[in-house]
Parts: C-alpha cells; structure tokens; sequence
C-alpha cells in the first residue's frame, strides 16, 4: 500500500522528477479520492505571495493594454456594446 498522498509534496522538485512510473502509481492511487478534501488541501498552495500577486497583476493590465492599442476597432465596439447593456440595465431599473 503506499503511503497517503501529502498533497504540499506537489511543490517538491524531488516529486515532481520521479520516474513516470511511480508517479502514475501515485495518482492512480488518487483516483478515486474525495475531490473535496483535496481541493481543500490545494487551495492554499495556490495563493500567490503578494509579490507575485502584484506582478502578475501589473503584467495582465499591461497585456490588456497592448491588445488594446494593437485592435482598437475591438476595443471600440466593446466598450460601445458595454455602454448599451449599461443603458439596457439602467432602463430595466426605472
């Protein structure tokens, strides 16, 4: 039987780098496991440090923008559709 699976052992590099073999045994093993309590074990691992927070944010506005001033033609007609969805809403409101 194999030892339970220590879902915070994903990060390690000497996991990670395990013959294909053993790893298919591992998550062959996990098959059938209960997704919750997984995704509860996951979940934490997945919050960025702030710093990496802050760059990914900063480099996805940056991306934004460029594919802005690349297409502005897309730009222009969502910001158009937006704006009548806004009105539409705004009228349902009344």
């Amino acid at each position: 039987m194999l030892p339970p699976f220590d879902v915070s052992s994903v990060l390690d590099a000497a996991v990670i780098e395990q013959s294909p073999d053993r790893l298919k045994t591992a998550i062959s093993a996990m098959y059938c496991t209960d997704e919750s309590r997984l995704l509860e074990a996951l979940i934490p691992l997945a919050k960025p440090t702030p710093a990496l927070l802050d760059k990914a944010t900063r480099e996805s506005a940056e991306l934004v923008e460029a594919v802005r001033a690349r297409f502005p033609r897309v730009t222009q007609a969502r910001e158009m559709e937006a704006a009548r969805e806004r009105a539409i809403s705004q009228e349902l409101e009344r």
